[in-house]
């Protein structure tokens, strides 16, 4: 009787195990990464026939595969990304991208980064983004994928038609980031978040032949009441200073104190 009462113990603990197995083999995968863009080269004499990586900071990035969008998250300072997938199907195909857009970065850090979205009026999707174009292959039991440095080529062409690289968009999405990091150190203050939420910016690049120079819509503007546009003009993507000027309209309509004609 007792050996019985043993063996259906051990039976139910069995039983118990093999409900319990599914659960605690699931990991987490994690996944890490930079992105970066090649910025043209500027000194006196004007833009050289060089470039420079910087890091694509505060972007959207997403991880997706058979499944959907499994995770998303954006990049540091440094461009460096690390998100994690909760309990994976493995294996799968994972493609991992980064847009120019902040909209991840701005939620967490509302008094630092402004919603930015720089888009494309040419090539027919709402943003540019970078990304690997052969899946990477994730094993059964996988629990780190290290997708390593993905970079955006700068454009060195003279005519709207010959655009083949997406470095001057986000090079555009990395000036109005500093531009407000400028802001936010020099008043060694948070920027303060008009009520209900920041409003967002949208950068329009490249804005085609026929429109040589940048141009600015108010937040106030008839057209687009609920956010401010900027057009930048497409032999004016790599051009630092006048990407900070056209965002400087945006820091004064949504947060100068004085908004006379004049300042």
């Amino acid at each position: 009787m007792e050996a019985s009462e043993a063996m259906r113990a051990l039976l139910a603990c069995f039983c118990l195990s093999l409900c319990l197995a599914p659960a605690a083999l699931a990991q987490n995968l994690t996944i890490t990464g930079r992105f970066q863009y090649q910025s043209r080269d500027y000194d006196i004499n004007g833009f050289r026939p060089t470039s420079t990586a910087r890091p694509v900071r505060n972007a959207d990035v997403a991880v997706y595969g058979s499944q959907g969008t499994v995770a998303a998250t954006y990049t540091n300072q440094g461009g460096y990304f690390s998100v994690t997938v909760p309990s994976p199907t493995l294996p799968e195909q994972l493609y991992v991208r980064c847009t120019t857009s902040s909209a991840n970065a701005s939620a967490a850090q509302p008094n630092s980064v402004v919603p930015l979205f720089v888009r494309s009026t040419t090539l027919g999707v709402p943003l540019y983004s970078l990304g690997n174009t052969t899946a990477f292959s994730v094993p059964s039991g996988a629990t780190a994928l290290a997708v390593g440095t993905l970079t955006a080529s700068t454009v060195n062409t003279t005519h709207p038609s010959g655009l083949t690289s997406i470095g001057n968009a986000f090079e555009i999405f990395d000036v109005f980031v500093g531009t407000y990091e400028y802001l936010v150190n020099y008043t060694g203050a948070p920027i303060p978040v008009p009520a209900p939420v920041q409003k967002p910016i949208y950068a329009y690049w490249p804005t085609g032949a026929g429109n040589s120079v940048a141009t600015y819509a108010p937040l106030n503007g008839t057209s687009f009441p609920q956010y401010a546009t900027a057009y930048i003009s497409w032999h004016q993507g790599s051009d630092a200073s006048l990407l900070a000027h056209e965002c400087g309209h945006f820091v004064y309509d949504e947060h100068a104190l004085n908004h006379s004609p004049r300042g």
